[in-house]
Order: structure tokens, then sequence, then C-alpha cells
């Protein structure tokens, strides 16, 4: 045999053991959930662990009002644009902690370094160095 009658029967083999494995796959039946009216839905997102630190009354009314602008007309407000909403809201940040500026530019570089620290303070205070 030569190697392109080799390269061919191992993309023959290949193809064959593809077409075994797609016919041992089982399909399982779909699983639906019970429908939950929009109300109940709402309900249970202010329960989430994830939203929690949200007054989801609140966010909906902003919704509301953001989707009865002239060019948001398009839009509607459903479950997936409430999700998307809600997720784009940033948790608050907790008690005590700082945000840490981002790590400072070598001591080789006196004048991206002043810049630094005229805009963040000294290094050290953050843990630099």
């Amino acid at each position: 045999m030569t190697t392109e009658e080799e390269d061919r029967f191992v993309k023959l083999e290949e193809r064959v053991r593809v077409l075994e494995m797609k016919q041992k796959v089982v399909r399982l039946p779909k699983i639906r959930l019970p429908k939950v009216s929009d109300a109940e839905w709402l309900e249970g997102l202010s329960k989430m662990l994830a939203y929690k630190h949200l007054n989801i009354p609140v966010e909906i009314s902003k919704m509301d009002l953001w989707l009865a602008l002239p060019k948001n007309s398009a839009r509607s407000r459903t479950r997936a644009f409430v999700l998307n909403w809600l997720n784009r809201i940033p948790a608050p940040m907790q008690a005590g902690s700082v945000a840490r500026p981002p790590a400072p530019p070598p001591k080789n570089d006196p004048i991206a370094r002043g810049l630094w620290s005229r805009t963040y303070g000294n290094p050290k205070e953050y843990g630099y160095e």
C-alpha cells in the first residue's frame, strides 16, 4: 500500500468509527419544568441567593420606564431580558474591602511610576513592594 492509500484507509476507518458512535447515542426525553406565572417567577428571583442584594420591584419599575422610551419600543420584557438586566447590576462590595489598584510600573521607569503614585498614592499602602 502507498501512503495515499493508507491515508484514505485511516480516514475511512475514522468515518466508520464516528458513524458507529452516532448510532450509540441515546436520546433522552426533554424534561419540561412546570409553567410558572410571571409574578411567581419574579417572586422566586427575589428569593435566590444571586439576587438577594437587589430590590427586584425597583429594578422592574426601572426596566418598565426604560422599555417605555420610544427608542426601545421594539424590545419587550421577557424573562431573558429581565435576567440580563439583573445580571448587569454589580453586587455591592463587602464592608471594609478596598479595591486594589493595578500593580505599579517597575522602578526603572520613573515617569510612569510618578504618574502611578500621583493617581493611587504610595504603593506600600496597597501591599506592593
